[in-house]
């Protein structure tokens, strides 16, 4: 599990003592590991950090990637969440692309996909992986602007090299 840190954000940062720690029973158990990326604090967005826990995901055989990211900042007006989104969701795709193995699953989070951006995104999901979906479940809020990207069958090969490597740049 890779997750932000308790107290990983700035002082002004009101929300950094209420990130997702891993509730204690997870962190008992032998199939389970935290992950924090290079400086501790699991901020996917910093330098170092999605490589490191990419690095060791590869080598335990991932078949699902969940990402359910997102931002509490109650400034952001929901009709742009998909903006403030992007970056975040460049490293979740990156990071099942990076660690998947051949045949694997993806699920998540995103936002409205009005964006060129977005839609860009989509685009290279369906060049990496057999099946892609965005779907709106129906638990979720009728009004809000989050949906869900499921991607199935991930392939191999020199086009998912290339996906990976101009997302890696991108990151």
């Amino acid at each position: 599990g890779l997750t932000l840190k308790s107290e990983s954000g700035d002082a002004e940062d009101w929300h950094a003592q209420q990130k997702d720690d891993w509730y204690e029973e997870l962190e008992t158990r032998e199939d389970w590991k935290s992950l924090w990326g290079a400086d501790g604090t699991g901020d996917m967005l910093k330098p170092g950090n999605l490589e490191h826990a990419t690095n060791f995901l590869k080598k335990r055989n991932v078949f699902m990637v969940v990402a359910d990211g997102g931002f509490s900042d109650g400034a952001i007006p929901p009709n742009q969440q998909e903006l403030y989104f992007y970056r975040l969701f460049v490293a979740e795709i990156l990071t099942a692309i990076s660690c998947l193995q051949p045949g694997g699953r993806f699920v998540c989070k995103l936002y409205s996909t009005f964006s060129e951006s977005t839609a860009a995104l989509l685009f290279l999901t369906t060049r990496v992986f057999e099946e892609v979906s965005v779907v709106k479940p129906k638990s979720s809020r009728v009004t809000g602007p989050e949906r869900y990207l499921y991607a199935a069958g991930m392939k191999t090969g020199q086009e998912v090299e290339e996906v990976r490597a101009a997302l890696m740049a991108s990151h």
